[in-house]
């Protein structure tokens, strides 16, 4: 599992609460009380990363799919959840266009730029050496 955000410091606290959910199920869903070699993977071959990237052009999200990539001898994830954005709390009536288009900038095209790039790679692309 790969997360990539901008923010180093969230992508911490977000790599630290996989771990525990995993370790919850491995623990108490799995009944499966044994140390593994790291230590709340549900199976040792599991791979939790992140990367700091902006996703806010096709070049940064290309950027990020292929460090996620890299890990895994360069093949391209089975799914990508498109999860970026952020809120601003108002009232609709409140926005201005300039909030309204910073908030389509913050949430949409992020999302469009990573949909895109995972799409134009194809369902087993392979980013290794011999791809370029």
């Amino acid at each position: 599992m790969s997360i990539v955000a901008r923010n180093e410091e969230n992508l911490r606290k977000a790599l630290t609460q996989l771990e525990v959910v995993l370790d919850f199920f491995r623990n108490f869903m799995f009944a499966s009380y044994y140390i593994l070699p790291q230590a709340s993977r549900v199976n040792p071959n599991q791979i939790l990363r992140s990367y700091s990237y902006s996703l806010g052009t096709e070049k940064g999200a290309a950027d990020a799919l292929e460090a996620a990539c890299e890990p895994h001898g360069g093949q391209t994830p089975d799914a990508v959840f498109l999860c970026a954005g952020k809120s601003t709390p108002g009232f609709f009536i409140e926005q201005t266009e300039e909030s309204m288009r910073k908030g389509m900038d913050d949430t949409y095209w992020l999302a469009a730029w990573s949909a895109m790039v995972r799409s134009l790679f194809g369902p087993a692309f392979y980013l290794g050496p011999d791809s370029q």
